[in-house]
């Protein structure tokens, strides 16, 4: 093995290592995909599962989303009279789901797994693992 072959793997390593856990990067980018639902619906448009596929988000990536806003309490949970995201009538009320949002995120990143089963437990059955 040349040297610059060794040298890529590790680089590959050292990029492995610093990159954070799966766990983290779910919670990360659930709660970017939370915050663009939150905006759809401050704009009028449906964020259904069927509309975000069609504009490039998965449906796996939508339900940890809407796992993430139950989790929230900005969106029904099942059994709640209601489907979706709440309502969102004011500037002023997209801006307090956003905080809400960060706070919950921030809150999620720094603790263990019990929260990452409490945002699996807010998804549909088919999505969630074994607990």
């Amino acid at each position: 093995m040349s040297s610059l072959t060794r040298e890529i793997e590790e680089i590959r390593a050292k990029r492995r290592k610093l990159r954070p856990p799966k766990r983290d990067r779910i919670i990360i980018k659930a709660a970017e995909d939370a915050s663009v639902l939150l905006k759809h619906q401050f704009a009028g448009i449906n964020p259904s599962r069927g509309y975000m596929s069609d504009v490039g988000m998965s449906e796996r990536r939508w339900t940890w989303a809407m796992g993430l806003l139950r989790h929230c309490g900005m969106a029904y949970r099942y059994g709640e009279p209601g489907f979706g995201i709440k309502p969102i009538d004011s500037l002023d009320e997209l801006d307090a789901g956003l905080n809400v949002l960060l706070q919950r995120t921030d809150k999620l990143l720094n603790t263990g797994t019990q929260e990452l089963t409490e945002l699996r437990i807010h998804m549909p059955t088919r999505y969630r693992k074994e607990l």
